[in-house]
């Protein structure tokens, strides 16, 4: 037996056990800040593409239909939104 008898193997099997339910726990949060992340630039790249068409749309719009027209705008957000937002 160590120099310490029981009483150190028992703290010892302790400290692991909370070592591997630290260790399961920071694993399940980076899983999880992961899976934000991922999200994250999806809908990051849904408004880049959003813009995108935006803007290429407005660029073909006449400065005489944008007078003509001044929810152009609006209309312009509403054609391109997907179906179901």
């Amino acid at each position: 037996m160590p120099d310490g008898g029981p009483h150190l193997l028992w703290n010892g099997a302790v400290d692991a056990r909370s070592e591997h339910r630290n260790f399961c726990a920071n694993r399940r949060l980076s899983e999880e800040t992961s899976g934000c992340l991922a999200a994250m630039a999806g809908i990051a790249r849904k408004i880049e593409l959003y813009n995108l068409v935006y803007r290429l749309a407005w660029e073909h719009i006449s400065e005489h239909q944008r007078r003509e027209q001044p929810d152009i705008a609006r209309r312009l957000h509403e054609i391109h939104q997907a179906p179901g937002q």
